[in-house]
């Protein structure tokens, strides 16, 4: 009797793993101990930051409990055009991107079609920080953006931006007014990335768990788009005279959690009828193998 239900309490949890893969992937970074100490984020939990970029886990001592004993500050004291030169959290296994995205991923993921990222932002001092700017955007690790938000300080306190892409032109909407220095807000953007058109990819942003806008990602502007695997923080532009001051973040959250995209990644998944048994495959019109060989060759998946 023993024996019998040891057995089916076995077998019951492989059952239960085989029917729920788990598919999502998840980031997050409350910047608490032990994986984040004072200092630069660079080489902390896997970010990376550039030399001279003005930030550091301090502590908290900013009023908001959310945040912890500890917080990110960073600021556009220092600024480049590069975008290699910016902060990228720690990359996803499973990146986001369309059949066609292009990108370097480590390891080797699962491609998948949502992603979406939170957090929480406010300004490290409740004095106005004249040209201070700050870009979130989810990314790929070389630097390109998929979508675009930035916060500005300006007059009546911090602003925020969300820039879209439509054939040709980058295109500006204004959110977040109101958003005082004495609060923080929470920021979420989710994209949700088809396969039809070159303008199909939806982007949402809320603010305090409200919709704010919804559009368009920057898939257009790219002949392959990339891969989305990280949140970059990109301080770019005229520097400003924030020097141990600038933005607080907090509570960082991103995945990729959504639907599998099936696209051809490797040669041999053309071969024994591969190129017209695969979900996502018929769209692409394969007539042979030989063509599903040679979509994979001009649109690579690149791991390392």
């Amino acid at each position: 009797m023993m024996k019998l239900l040891k057995y089916l309490i076995i077998t019951g949890i492989m059952s239960l793993v085989t029917v729920a893969p788990a598919l999502a992937d998840i980031v997050s970074a409350d910047f608490e101990s032990p994986n984040f100490g004072p200092g630069s984020v660079n080489n902390q939990d896997g970010w990376k930051s550039a030399v001279g970029v003005d930030q550091a886990v301090v502590t908290n001592t900013f009023g908001f409990d959310s945040f912890g004993s500890q917080s990110w500050r960073i600021s556009n004291a220092f600024t480049s055009d590069d975008p290699t030169a910016q902060t990228f959290a720690r990359s996803l296994i499973n990146p986001v991107g369309e059949s066609t995205a292009v990108g370097t991923i480590s390891p080797c993921g699962t491609r998948q079609t949502h992603f979406e990222m939170s957090f929480d932002i406010s300004s490290a001092t409740s004095s106005a920080q004249p040209g201070l700017s700050l870009v979130v955007a989810p990314a790929s690790y070389g630097g390109q953006k998929m979508s675009y938000l930035r916060f500005e300080d300006q007059q009546g306190g911090i602003e925020g931006f969300f820039i879209y892409y439509f054939f040709g032109r980058f295109i500006p909407t204004q959110f977040g007014v109101d958003f005082d220095r004495f609060s923080s807000r929470n920021i979420k953007l989710t994209i949700d990335v088809n396969e039809s058109q070159p303008y199909d990819d939806v982007v949402t942003v809320y603010v305090n768990n409200q919709f704010v806008l919804s559009a368009f990602s920057w898939e257009g502007y790219y002949p392959f788009p990339p891969l989305i695997n990280t949140v970059m923080f990109e301080t770019s532009g005229i520097a400003a005279d924030t020097v141990g001051k600038g933005f607080i973040i907090d509570n960082l959250i991103f995945s990729s959690p959504g639907d599998i995209v099936s696209g051809p990644t490797d040669k041999s998944q053309c071969k024994k009828d591969g190129w017209q048994q695969l979900p996502l495959f018929s769209q692409f019109g394969f007539k042979n193998q030989g063509e599903c060989v040679s979509y994979v060759i001009h649109h690579p998946f690149i791991c390392g």
